[in-house]
Formats: C-alpha cells, structure tokens, sequence
C-alpha cells in the first residue's frame, strides 16, 4: 500500500512525523491492531508519504499520522484497493481523507 498526501490546511504546510496502520477484521474496526512489524513487514512514512508491506492485509485498515503541528489526524476506515494499492489522503484541520 502507497499513501500520498494532499494537504487542505490553511496556513503552514505540515510533514509527518509517524504514524500507524491500524488492521481490522470488523468493518467498524471494533477490533483494530497496529500493523505488526515482522520481517519485512511494516508501516512507514517520510515527510509526505508512507507506505504498508505485509505478507497479508486485513480486510479493512484505518491510519493515524503525526504530524509537525502536533497534532494527530485519523483516516476513514477503508478497505483494500487491491495487490500493491495507491491511496491520496486529504489532510484537513482536525482529521485526513
């Protein structure tokens, strides 16, 4: 999984800091849980993008990034795109999507 993002913030452009892919096996995420890292599977990001590695997806996921303001934006609960699937995240104010 790819994610780009596009920021709606008004003001100074932020970057990320961290952030977590969160997998769920519930379309709620009642049950979500950080994406393990084990081997080469892992959730990563740089300044404007991140990116997910796993030997198998749940089928839904949520993210949560860290940014430079200090604050902390959640996304949508989404399901998998597909094999090697882009995603364009929209930063807003108070949360992403």
């Amino acid at each position: 999984m790819e994610f780009e993002f596009r920021q709606e913030l008004t003001g100074e452009q932020v970057t990320i800091t961290s952030g977590i892919l969160y997998e769920c096996e519930q379309s709620d995420c009642s049950d979500a849980s950080p994406l393990e890292e084990l081997g080469p599977q892992r959730f990563t990001c740089e300044a404007d993008s991140c990116r997910a590695l796993a030997y198998g997806f749940a089928p839904y996921h949520k993210i949560e990034i860290e940014f430079s303001d200090g604050k902390t934006r959640q996304s949508n609960i989404f399901e998998t795109a597909g094999f090697d699937s882009r995603y364009t995240v929209t930063v807003r104010p108070d949360d992403c999507w």
